[in-house]
Formats: C-alpha cells, sequence, structure tokens
C-alpha cells in the first residue's frame, strides 16, 4: 500500500468571531443603498459603493445558510459586480439627458425627470403651497402648455431676437393631496453660462 496526502478544506471560523465587516448582511447593505442612490445621483452613490466593493474584494465575506457558517463565492462577487456596472451606466446616461449628471447649457424640458422633480419641490415650497400644505403626488402628464397668453406670451417657448432659448412655459395634470389639478409652471434661465435655471408654479 502507498500512503498519499490527504488534502482538506481549511476549516471556517465560527460565526461570532467573524468581524461584522467580512459579514455579507453587512457588505451587502452597503453596496445595496449603493444602488438605491445610484437612482437619483451616481456621484453620490459611489461614496457607499466604493468602501462597499473593498470590502467585498479585500477579503473573504462569509454568511449564514441553514445555521452553518458559508464562505460568500467568488462567482457571486462577480455576478454583482456585472450588474454594479449595468444599473450604474444606465442611471449615467439617464441623468445625463435629464442634465442631472454635471453643468450642461441645455435647459430641462417640461417633461424631463429634472423638470418633474423641481416642479414637486416648487409646489411643495411655495407660498401656496405651504398655506395649503399642498403636495403633488403623481404627475400624470406634463408638456409645453396650449395656453401661453395665461402667462402673456404668444408663445410657449421664449426665444430672444437672435433666437437664443430662454425658457419654456409649462402645463402638467398632477394627482395632489388635494385632488386633481393643473398645475401651469415655467422654466427659465438665471444664469446660463452656469447652468442656473429655476421653475415658477401657478396653481
Amino acid at each position: 500500500m502507498t500512503n498519499t496526502d490527504s488534502v482538506t478544506a481549511p476549516a471556517l471560523p465560527e460565526w461570532g468571531t467573524i468581524p461584522v465587516y467580512r459579514k455579507l448582511w453587512f457588505v451587502g447593505t452597503i453596496n445595496a443603498l449603493g444602488v438605491a442612490v445610484a437612482f437619483l445621483n451616481v456621484l453620490a452613490s459611489l461614496t457607499l459603493l466604493l468602501p462597499g466593493l473593498v470590502l467585498l474584494w479585500m477579503g473573504p465575506v462569509y454568511k449564514r445558510k441553514k445555521g452553518a457558517v458559508v464562505l460568500h463565492r467568488v462567482r457571486d462577487k462577480v455576478v454583482f459586480c456585472i450588474v454594479l456596472v449595468v444599473v450604474l451606466g444606465w442611471n449615467l446616461m439617464r441623468q445625463g439627458a435629464d442634465g442631472e449628471f454635471g453643468q450642461t447649457a441645455s435647459l430641462p424640458t417640461c417633461e424631463s425627470r429634472t423638470a418633474q422633480s423641481h416642479l414637486k419641490e416648487a409646489v411643495k415650497n411655495s407660498p401656496a403651497g405651504r398655506r395649503l400644505k399642498l403636495e403633488i403626488q403623481e404627475i400624470l402628464s406634463a408638456a409645453l402648455t396650449q395656453n401661453a397668453w395665461k402667462w402673456n406670451a404668444g408663445d410657449a417657448v421664449v426665444k430672444d431676437q437672435n433666437g437664443e432659448l430662454l425658457g419654456y412655459f409649462c402645463e402638467a395634470e398632477a394627482i395632489t393631496n388635494a385632488g386633481k389639478r393643473t398645475i401651469l409652471y415655467s422654466i427659465s434661465w438665471t444664469d446660463k453660462t452656469k447652468g442656473r435655471w429655476y421653475i415658477e408654479a401657478r396653481f
């Protein structure tokens, strides 16, 4: 008979001895929060994702399965990173299209996500909105207004004599905490060179 060396897998540590930053629930929570924030702002999400990815890859990560300690597989880490790249790329393109990523020289359109988000804040924080405690819960539709005369204007698209865009007059159908309302709002430059603009709402 010949003797052969047996190879055994290294013993896994006891759950109570594993540092919290090496446990999947902790690492996963940081990365999940980073992914959630990415839907609002990609740059802000990196403050969570970068530390989360360092913890994920710079050492073993453990989880419990049916009471036993299990090592988180490298394959699962790779799959998460692939999904993360897709999510970040999609949000980067979406936020860039809406003018949310960095300063751009384009004015948000009436129906853009950026304009709708700012419209909700404009209504909520306006003097009338605070007095009535009015909040927009959902915007059903948003577009250039067909009633520019309500703004004492002849056209919903405002340009200067050189044809440069100055602003829009818009109209939205919204569900508020006080029922369905039509919200008139304007989008105008305050400082085009710095990408600054504002919304004025009427309701």
